[in-house]
């Protein structure tokens, strides 16, 4: 395994989050089994106070796109859904509709009444326009904080948003402003958006790769209205496919996820930043493709290989049982944290 340049590392001896000096190891030795990008070997700790967890070192801002060199495509999405899965979104996009004053197509006119009654695919709908509430009565604007390929925010404007984006990836950017859409090419903390303009924003699976989740936070509340919500999905620690799969679970991804959370840990982070009526939302349920690529992971194969060969039965019904218990019992064991709250009134 090729070193990571020891000059392009910084240290990182205090705990991102509350910044306490204790710690233990929890995984050590990672590498980047996912994309087989980034060259160097990973040590993860995990802080005694606040239980979140973090790499150190850390690749510093100089070197960090050696990581993302194989990063997966900002472009187009793969074509070629299956049936079941154009049939669901014609019943979402007629939900959608319904409920935001939309006209997307295909739609199938049964969508909004059926929705409503399979939990399922609420959630799925709930989570595919990230929570966002329906029909505002004047426009409203919209910021997507790394919105790759642009997909959500040509969702939300369809749905009736003024709809911003930023991303660090040129070719991102590039595509995305193809589709219409208002993008910034840059990072975090200083996205270059004005103060006090937002009355949403989003950033999908976003917080865990950036070094000071405190610093993206203020950058959030100088960014949205008083009284404007922020909306934050990112990877579980907690969770029991990280339980099941120790150092092979792909929520890991060294050295691109940085930071790491708990339920209680981000909501603690929102919490110190003046956020309130802060929200935990139940997301999607993906166990299945999360104990997928783990267990690819754990036999020493890509997990975005479509040979690598399917989900053996045993975690297959393992998986099944982890959405079941998150379903219906322990909520903050889901694989994936979406929470939300609303920005401090000035």
């Amino acid at each position: 395994m090729t070193p990571w340049p020891e000059e392009q590392l910084d240290s990182v001896t205090l705990c991102p989050l509350c910044h306490a000096p204790e710690r233990t190891v929890l995984h050590e030795g990672l590498t980047d089994r996912i994309f087989f990008s980034a060259p160097g070997r990973w040590t993860l700790y995990r802080c005694t106070r606040c239980h979140c967890a973090y790499l150190d070192p850390i690749p510093n801002q100089a070197s960090i796109a050696l990581a993302y060199q194989n990063y997966y495509t900002h472009g187009a999405e793969p074509s070629g859904t299956s049936w079941l899965g154009r049939l669901k979104q014609s019943l979402l996009n007629d939900y959608f509709n319904a409920h935001y004053g939309s006209s997307l197509s295909p739609h199938s006119p049964l969508g909004r009444w059926l929705i409503p009654l399979l939990p399922l695919l609420k959630n799925k709908a709930d989570m595919q326009v990230r929570h966002l509430p329906c029909s505002p009565q004047t426009p409203k604007v919209l910021a997507d904080i790394g919105c790759g390929n642009g997909d959500f925010l040509a969702l939300a404007a369809h749905l009736g948003w003024d709809a911003w984006g930023t991303d660090m990836d040129p070719q991102a950017v590039e595509f995305a402003r193809r589709r219409g859409t208002k993008v910034h090419c840059s990072g975090l903390p200083d996205t270059g958006l004005p103060a006090h303009h937002f009355d949403y924003v989003t950033l999908s699976h976003v917080i865990e790769h950036v070094p000071d989740p405190r610093a993206t936070l203020r950058e959030m509340c100088r960014i949205l209205k008083p009284g404007g919500r922020l909306w934050v999905a990112t990877p579980n620690l907690d969770s029991f496919g990280h339980e099941r799969f120790g150092h092979h679970w792909r929520g890991l991804e060294p050295p691109r996820h940085l930071v790491l959370f708990t339920q209680a840990t981000l909501s603690q982070l929102f919490k110190e930043q003046g956020f309130t009526h802060l929200t935990v939302h139940l997301p999607e349920l993906p166990s299945r493709w999360l104990y997928q690529s783990s267990h690819r992971i754990e036999q020493g194969k890509d997990p975005y290989d479509p040979q690598a060969g399917s989900l053996p039965l045993p975690l297959f019904l393992q998986s099944l049982l982890a959405d079941l218990r998150v379903m219906f019992q322990t909520p903050e064991r889901s694989e994936f944290l979406t929470i939300s709250a609303q920005s401090p009134e000035r």
